[in-house]
């Protein structure tokens, strides 16, 4: 969990963490589940998401370069992953937080 949060950024896979961690994927990801409750993949995109809010609250950066910044690189995914999660796009998301 410590190595996804740190590296959130950057692409990771499930074979690189079953790697690092020298244990089958499939049994890596159980685990994971079992103490983490969501999977390593689950658990990057509410890391992402997550790190996209404070940075939507935060700063000006539009919202591709914020995309770019959590790991997603494209922007058109990063606005549907952010609206699945969220609820609204991630400009409503900032324009709500300010007002």
């Amino acid at each position: 969990r410590g190595y996804l949060f740190e590296h959130y950024a950057q692409r990771i896979t499930l074979e690189d963490l079953s790697r690092r961690y020298a244990m089958n994927k499939y049994y890596f990801q159980k685990l994971f589940k079992r103490y983490v409750g969501a999977t390593p993949n689950e658990y990057l995109i509410l890391t992402r998401i997550n790190r996209a809010k404070e940075l939507l609250r935060t700063t000006s950066l539009t919202v591709s370069e914020i995309a770019h910044r959590v790991g997603v690189e494209n922007p058109s995914h990063f606005i549907n992953l952010f609206k699945r999660h969220e609820g609204i796009t991630p400009q409503l998301y900032r324009l709500r937080w300010r007002e």
